[in-house]
């Protein structure tokens, strides 16, 4: 699969990772000390929660994931990009239709792919604003 070369290409590669049920290969669009966040806010951080995190995602039966770029604010080797995003799955008792816009900071490593820092896909949540 292709690895982000721009800010932008990380959704990209992330919806293929996704679609491939290739955990190893969406943990690698991760730094080790990455933050991601769950409905409530939540941070987990590391290859360990974060790959809990995104298998539970994948193992929603019938699972289909869509993302997009909506904006993207790049600087030399940090970008914040937020997307628009949708998950079906589920079966005919459990049906499950979520979606979001995600708020994502990326970092250009010195290989020159993109990393994230901090993947948050439910933007910000209820309460967090401060």
């Amino acid at each position: 699969m292709d690895t982000a070369v721009n800010p932008q290409q990380i959704q990209k590669v992330f919806g293929e990772y996704f679609a491939a049920a290739d955990i190893d290969g969406l943990l690698s669009l991760y730094r080790p000390d990455a933050i991601f966040t769950d409905p409530t806010g939540r941070q987990h951080v590391g290859d360990a929660a974060i790959r809990a995190q995104l298998q539970s995602l994948l193992d929603i039966p019938n699972v289909s994931f869509e993302l997009r770029n909506t904006h993207s604010f790049i600087t030399d080797r940090v970008a914040l990009l937020h997307g628009a995003w949708e998950i079906r799955g589920g079966d005919a008792e459990n049906e499950i239709a979520m979606s979001g816009t995600s708020i994502e900071v990326v970092e250009k490593q010195p290989d020159g792919t993109w990393l994230y820092v901090i993947d948050n896909p439910f933007g910000i949540a209820s309460g967090d604003a401060s």
